[in-house]
């Protein structure tokens, strides 16, 4: 099943897609904390749609440490607005 969120990213290319793919990522932050609410299961675990961050603090601690972890990863050349999806992607389920 493709993840629409990484199709998304992929057409990530200047400031209104990135403020569009910012929207989806908050929509599917959104989707996943209600099915977890309504499956019941512990806000300790991934939720259903891989979110395993229900906080912005640790949201953002997990995007701070994919960046320190991928340096050596080329980044998006010439597409600032590419990276900082990328990032703000890798918060969601990086641990």
């Amino acid at each position: 099943m493709a993840d629409p969120l990484r199709e998304r990213l992929e057409s990530v290319t200047d400031e209104r897609t990135f403020v569009r793919f910012v929207e989806a990522l908050a929509a599917d932050f959104a989707a996943d904390q209600s099915e977890q609410m309504h499956r019941g299961t512990s806000p300790l675990e991934a939720g259903p749609r891989g979110w395993e961050h229900n906080s912005v603090d640790h949201f953002l601690e997990a995007a701070v440490a994919w960046v320190e972890d991928s340096r050596t990863r080329p980044a998006h050349a010439g597409n600032p607005w590419h990276r900082c999806a990328e990032i703000l992607l890798a918060g969601k389920g990086y641990e």
